[in-house]
């Protein structure tokens, strides 16, 4: 079976010996897919950074021509393209995953073709819930449509954002909101103003993706 498994409406990631995670594919808040700037698609620009697209906001045709080519590539022996690529999944309770085109390939499940089943309830129940100005905290950082939020006075509007980005130093992995023409090098002090730390490493991009969610819902590409 490897680390996948479908049951129903339900996918259920293996993470480690005696951890499962169940998602329902009809009701993700966050359908992302992580790419490496060496995928190049007619959707997906090549770039030498990793890519965040938010899958459930592409239109529908797009939406069902990409998971389509990802299908078929995922279906090859030598599937070199997809190395490094992964789906990253939130539902409404917190509950998150990474699921990676290498474990997808080793269950021999057809996940694509169940999100594009869910579809439509999954941007039915989302359009609902933004309906109340919803926010989700993350590690004492508060995100919601307007901006990124931590303790009482360090808040910066979506649209004052200029990269958000990951940063590992002495094995503390942090997740950082830069202002417009700021730098998030290693000598600009003020980088972790507006932050998320002490992350898991290998987690990194759940916590970009849902960065990436709110700025986009402020900032459409």
């Amino acid at each position: 079976m490897g680390k996948l498994k479908l049951q129903e409406n339900q996918i259920i990631i293996k993470e480690g010996l005696f951890k499962k995670v169940s998602l329902p594919l009809d009701s993700l808040r966050l359908l992302y897919l992580v790419s490496p700037g060496t995928f190049k698609w007619y959707v997906v620009t090549s770039s030498s950074q990793t890519e965040f697209y938010n899958l459930d906001a592409l239109p529908e045709e797009i939406f069902k021509e990409l998971l389509k080519e990802l299908s078929e590539q995922l279906k090859k022996e030598k599937a070199h393209r997809l190395t490094g690529i992964k789906l990253c999944l939130a539902g409404y309770d917190n509950h998150s995953a990474l699921i990676s085109f290498k474990d997808l390939k080793l269950s021999k499940i057809d996940l694509f073709e169940k999100l594009l089943t869910y579809r439509k309830e999954r941007l039915r129940e989302l359009a609902e819930w933004l309906k109340n100005n919803p926010q989700v905290e993350i590690k004492g950082a508060a995100l919601n449509k307007e901006g990124f939020r931590k303790g009482k006075n360090k808040f910066i509007d979506w649209k004052d954002v200029g990269a958000i980005q990951s940063e590992t130093v002495n094995f503390n992995t942090s997740v950082l909101i830069l202002p417009k023409g700021s730098s998030g090098g290693m000598f600009n002090l003020k980088r972790y103003k507006y932050s998320i730390q002490r992350i898991p490493e290998k987690k990194k991009e759940i916590y970009i993706a849902e960065c990436n969610f709110w700025h986009s819902l402020a900032v459409p590409n």
